[in-house]
């Protein structure tokens, strides 16, 4: 089996009254202060090098790659908690096709 995130196993008593296979939902505290940032969906991320890249949009037409930090996986995506503001317009569709682009563009001004 293999999980985006951190895998857990827990012991639970045989008159606990679960049944095999049954669905659970838990919930685990952990130490620190919340984190806060945006929640960026899978289909805003480019990776490429090694690396995760958002596409954020600078003008009407203009389009610049970003680097993010996926260390934060969630619900829908990932909280990316430095590197983008609330104001940043992302792109969540497409991003794939421009990453294309930029390096169709910059195999072109290369030769």
């Amino acid at each position: 089996m293999q999980a985006q995130g951190q895998g857990f196993l827990f012991l639970v008593m045989a008159d606990s009254g679960l049944r095999p296979g049954q669905a659970l939902i838990g919930q685990i505290a952990q130490p620190g202060e919340p984190l806060s940032g945006l929640l960026v969906p899978p289909s805003a991320v480019v990776r490429a090098g090694g690396r995760a890249w958002v596409y954020v949009q600078d003008a009407a037409t203009n389009f610049i790659r970003r680097a993010i930090s996926l260390d934060h996986p969630a619900d829908g995506g990932w909280l990316v908690t430095h590197g983008l503001t609330a104001r940043d317009r992302l792109v969540i569709t497409g991003a794939q096709m421009l990453f294309s682009e930029e390096l169709k563009e910059r195999m072109v001004l290369e030769h």
